[in-house]
């Protein structure tokens, strides 16, 4: 019987051994053949050291030579690839051996050991010799090349500086205005020729090429502008209250699309050109800058024109950006042209004033009339107005060097400008459509992202952020002047990376740890969603037991991707045990508190004395356990206010908890009734008014206690368990205003404190007490006194 599974198996047992010879010939190299090869290639590249010390050479020789001495330096690193795995190979091979006996030892190697010691060591120097060589060449090799980069480096700026003849001289504009008749003429004359070669038949077939290529590039690009600006239009019309990153996003999406109509468009010319062989040998190149700087000004101008209808940029820039990319289309296209007919100096230097001063007083009329406007409060635009500071000192610097005849530097900072412009804030709007992929991500891993204060989708849009910049950073070097060779020769650099005490830092190796931190970092967010969500609310556990062990998976995934990351750069774990005991003695003294409320954090989640949602009672408080982290926890009181007590606080000193096993709890309600009552019926009443609240619990049953005959009451207690003690004051209320309405329906009085009050002396009280006192009469005059008077 066929078994399919054991017919499986053979094939690729099979396939196996097939295999093994064929990669162990690969393994076996001719290590001769190879130092012949790098003999020969260091021969090459001494050859051309020479060259490098002559500082004359032209753009051509300087690109050969950096063509030569790149693909020098890429064979070395080919060796290194090849041979460092054969290297280790047979430093396994040796370490598998073993050493040597000693000279002192009796042991006898057996001449097989012996004779592959010896031949294993033997290719080891051999091996290690040919890395030697080829890194060291390797090295020199990328010296070379840095050295031409520091030549072209140094022609560009002698080019950049060059001082032309002063715009107020008038012999350049006479010579200027002569070689413009000349230049128009030979053009006219070029094509005249072009046609009359052809055919009448091929003449009519390339005009109307032409045309139907022309119309075709209006009516596909006009059509989808004006479709995207009518949609752009009713955005903002219809979200009037839309953060400037969704209309950037929206802006963006109708930017990509019209631009991509625009090369559609411009794709058709091309290929009817080719079609009709209007394009050939002579040509090819000119009609290639042209089309390549026709889809940027196509970019440019759609950007332009739909951030304006979008408001999120400025009025005046917008429309300072259209124009000044219209003026930068003109100028390279006459420039372009004039090159490829060879325009003279005089006009090309003429052209370059003319050009930039147009620039120049179109970027200063704008942005000062601008200035004296007054921005609308709340609105929320792209480039604030400090920016405008920027242009006008641009401005001015392109007049005063066309003044002293910097002509070279002010067509440069003129079209670096503009296309500096526009790439800054395509990166801007890039970076605001992948806004809301970072939003719905946020979303997926948190349910409320607003009580963790977005602070993942904060760390993401660091790393878009950080990433944007990076892969900025070529095209910007490419825009400056650049050139390709150089950016890859500094990006290899960047790559490769430096040694610091052994560990290779580069920015592969900060990447692949910084994306192995948030992945795995995301992925144990992914993993607690699920937990929490789909797995652990079908099983038995209580709530605050599924959120303790949700975040210790939290804990311990965030170790995991810190662990890896630092791996990642290439640092060594093992090492991590030496860092540890230089800083135990740091630990015990300077960060004792932490660690003290780090690992009463793992215990209060592991042991679980408190919980999350448990009513506590500690000394700054009580209130409900909101969150309890490795070194606080967050306790919320009835007052809504938060409490951040150090987790050592909790495992040292006493805490009550309400819900420590259970949630239920006992009510405890005072009363006090008149010694004229029968406190059986005050019992009976208080039992009835208990029995009538849902919330209270049969099991255990209500009790009442009399508690004590007090001064002017007999107080009695009604003592009843409840499901939650959560709702402790409501149902403390509740049966107080039962016991209230019973009492008053049973004609028991709920008495007061009397005192009776006696007066011994009214002295200093009269008039407060009964009708005021008569005054007393004067005393009569004694006898003699009375005969004194009458003598005298």
């Amino acid at each position: 019987m066929f078994r399919p599974h054991l017919f499986f198996a053979l094939c690729i047992l099979s396939l196996c051994a097939f295999i093994a010879p064929i990669s162990h010939a690969q393994d076996t190299i001719d290590f001769d053949d190879i130092q012949k090869q790098v003999k020969a290639k260091q021969m090459e590249l001494d050859a051309l050291e020479p060259t490098l010390l002559d500082s004359t050479l032209n753009d051509q020789e300087l690109s050969e030579t950096r063509r030569s001495v790149k693909d020098i330096r890429t064979y070395f690193d080919s060796i290194k690839d090849q041979i460092s795995p054969i290297e280790a190979n047979i430093r396994a091979d040796i370490a598998d051996i073993g050493p040597p006996p000693a000279e002192d030892s009796t042991d006898i190697e057996p001449e097989n050991i012996k004779e592959l010691r010896e031949r294993l060591n033997k290719e080891a120097l051999m091996v290690q010799g040919i890395l030697t060589q080829a890194d060291a060449l390797s090295a020199k090799s990328t010296r070379f090349l840095e050295r031409l980069a520091a030549i072209r480096r140094g022609q560009f700026v002698e080019k950049i500086l060059q001082n032309y003849t002063s715009p107020f001289n008038a012999a350049l504009w006479a010579e200027a205005s002569k070689d413009k008749d000349l230049v128009i003429s030979a053009v006219v004359n070029s094509w005249e020729k072009g046609l009359e070669s052809n055919t009448p038949e091929q003449q009519q077939k390339i005009t109307r090429g032409v045309i139907f290529s022309l119309i075709s590039f209006l009516c596909i690009f006009l059509t989808t502008a004006m479709v995207n600006t009518r949609l752009v239009r009713r955005y903002v019309q219809t979200n009037e209250n839309s953060t400037l990153n969704e209309r950037l996003a929206f802006c963006g999406r109708s930017i990509i699309y019209t631009t991509l109509a625009g090369f559609a468009g411009a794709s058709i010319i091309y290929l009817s050109l080719q079609s009709t062989k209007v394009i050939g040998e002579y040509n090819k190149e000119y009609i290639h800058t042209l089309f390549n700087y026709g889809t940027f000004v196509i970019f440019g101008l759609v950007q332009s024109w739909l951030l304006l209808n979008g408001r999120t940029l400025r009025r005046v820039i917008c429309i300072l950006a259209f124009f000044s990319t219209m003026l930068f289309a003109v100028d390279l296209f006459i420039l372009e042209t004039g090159q490829y007919y060879g325009v003279p100096i005089e006009l090309a230097i003429a052209q370059s004033f003319i050009v930039t001063t147009i620039f120049a007083v179109l970027v200063l009329s704008f942005l000062i009339r601008r200035l004296r406007q007054k921005d609308v409060a709340g609105s929320t635009l792209l480039i604030k107005r400090r920016m405008f500071y920027l242009g006008i000192c641009l401005a001015l610097l392109i007049l005063g060097a066309n003044g002293l005849g910097y002509v070279a530097l002010t067509r440069f900072i003129f079209e670096q400008s503009i296309m500096l412009f526009h790439f800054g804030i395509g990166v801007l709007i890039l970076r605001a459509m992948i806004y809301p992929a970072l939003q719905w991500l946020e979303k997926q891993f948190y349910q409320n992202p607003d009580k963790d204060d977005h602070l993942m989708l904060f760390w993401m849009s660091l790393l878009v952020d950080m990433t944007l910049i990076v892969c900025s950073l070529p095209f910007i070097a490419a825009i400056v002047g650049v050139e390709w060779e150089g950016i890859r020769l500094l990006t290899y650099q960047a790559i490769s990376g430096f040694e610091v005490g052994g560990i290779t830092i580069s920015i592969s190796n900060l990447a692949s740890s910084i994306v192995m931190f948030f992945s795995l970092l995301f992925f144990t967010r992914f993993i607690q969603k699920i937990l929490s969500e789909k797995i652990l609310p079908r099983t038995r556990m209580d709530k605050s037991a599924r959120i303790s062990f949700v975040q210790i998976i939290g804990y311990v995934g965030l170790t995991i991707a810190l662990m890896s990351s630092i791996a990642a750069v290439g640092f060594d774990l093992s090492n991590l045990a030496l860092i540890a005991g230089a800083l135990s003695v740091g630990i015990g003294f300077g960060l004792q508190s932490i660690v003290s409320n780090f690992v009463s954090g793992l215990i209060l989640l592991f042991e679980r004395p408190i919980k999350v949602g448990d009513w506590v009672i500690v000394n700054s408080g009580e209130g409900i356990v909101k969150k309890i982290s490795v070194r606080a926890t967050e306790i919320e009181t009835f007052d809504r206010t938060a409490i951040i007590i150090p987790n050592s606080e909790l495992i040292s000193s006493s805490v009550k908890n309400w819900t420590h096993k259970d949630r239920i709890g006992r009510v405890v309600i005072s009363v006090g009734v008149s010694y004229n009552a029968d406190p059986h019926q005050v019992k009976k009443i208080l039992l009835e008014v208990a029995s009538e609240n849902d919330y209270v619990l049969s099991s255990p049953l209500p009790t009442v206690i009399f508690r004590d005959m007090a001064d002017s009451a007999l107080i009695m207690e009604l003592r009843v368990f409840i499901r939650n003690i959560s709702d402790f004051h409501a149902i403390s209320s509740e049966l107080r205003f039962g016991v209230w309405d019973a009492l008053k329906e049973n004609e028991i009085e709920i008495p007061f404190p009397q005192r009776d009050l006696h007066i011994r002396s009214t002295e200093g009280l009269e008039g407060l007490f009964g009708a005021p006192k008569k005054p007393k009469a004067a005393p009569k005059p004694k006898a003699a006194e009375k005969k004194k008077d009458d003598a005298e």
